[in-house]
């Protein structure tokens, strides 16, 4: 397989009213990636939000060079906001991360190193066997289980991260999940 290397992460975030913890989120990611050498940009969509949260991240532009606010225009929506999030990256591959730092950014790292494996896309659940989930409310854990059961899915709720040839046309969101049990699965094309 003569796979290219990647040459750059994007990290979409979709923000609405999340100026409580938005800047933590953006730094902790930040530090994370550079300290461990992962070229990256960080885009943050705003979605509409009614607080503070666009005049935090023109802060934050000033701090970190990576970071690239964008704005959704109406109809909101988080999945909307996602697909303003990939219209706006110029990485070869991308993660949907929380703004409220429910991701862990340890584990945007691991699946960065995992695409540059060469798997076209890697997948984290935190019900996946191994996986985990830290402070999630034990009735909606419970509902979210009796769901997935029923429907006879298994993994709902995973983080998706896609090496993208082309502009993805669709993602799944990350979730929350302890970084030392999040369970990674991945998928390699046999195509190259």
């Amino acid at each position: 397989m003569n796979l290219k290397s990647l040459r750059l992460l994007s990290v979409v975030i979709p923000a609405r009213d999340e100026e409580g913890c938005i800047a933590s989120t953006i730094e902790h990611l930040h530090l994370e990636l550079s300290l461990r050498g992962v070229p990256h940009e960080i885009i943050v969509v705003d979605d509409g939000s009614t607080d503070s949260t666009w005049q935090i991240l023109e802060r934050e532009t000033a701090k970190i060079s990576t970071l690239r606010p964008v704005k959704n225009p109406r109809p909101h929506g988080f999945g909307r906001a996602i697909m303003r999030g990939l219209d706006a990256m110029a990485g070869d591959a991308v993660v949907i991360m929380m703004a409220d730092e429910s991701d862990d950014c340890r584990d945007v790292v691991r699946y960065w190193e995992k695409l540059n494996e060469g798997h076209d896309c890697v997948f984290g659940s935190r019900f996946l066997k191994h996986g985990g989930v830290i402070d999630y409310p034990p009735l909606k854990l419970a509902l979210n289980r009796a769901a997935n059961f029923s429907s006879g899915s298994s993994s709902a709720t995973a983080s998706t991260t896609l090496r993208t040839p082309s502009k993805p046309t669709a993602a799944k969101s990350s979730t929350a999940c302890a970084p030392s049990s999040l369970r990674i699965s991945t998928s390699r094309s046999n195509s190259r």
